[in-house]
């Protein structure tokens, strides 16, 4: 299953109060299960959300969840999903932090472009 990371994001300065996650299938056939998971890196890398495996037909999108950010200084958000071949490169994932104001957060938008790869072992 190919797993995608943010990497650390700090949440100072400006902080965001929640992030959004979302996912989209382009694939024209295959349905995709796609899963996002939040971490909280105050200290100790702590799970704070995860959601459940999900369902996205293709050509669909979907809005994962808006999770709370109110006392994390710093975050990582993780997504995967279960295509392969030549589907694989066909889900894309973004997180949107937005700030107490419901304005984004332009330093917290991370779009699918940005996200690294990564596997665990």
């Amino acid at each position: 299953m190919p797993k995608f990371t943010t990497g650390p994001i700090e949440n100072t300065g400006t902080p965001s109060i929640e992030v959004l996650l979302k996912a989209l299938n382009n694939s024209s056939a295959n349905t995709a299960i796609v899963q996002a998971r939040v971490f909280s890196l105050n200290g100790v890398k702590t799970l704070i959300f995860e959601s459940g495996p999900l369902t996205l037909t293709p050509q669909s999108s979907i809005v994962i969840q808006n999770v709370d950010l109110s006392d994390v200084v710093q975050y990582e958000v993780q997504f995967e999903h279960n295509l392969t071949g030549a589907s694989k490169n066909k889900v894309q994932f973004s997180s949107w932090g937005f700030d107490l104001n419901g304005e984004l957060n332009p330093s917290q938008r991370i779009v699918h472009a940005e996200l690294s790869k990564f596997r665990l072992k």
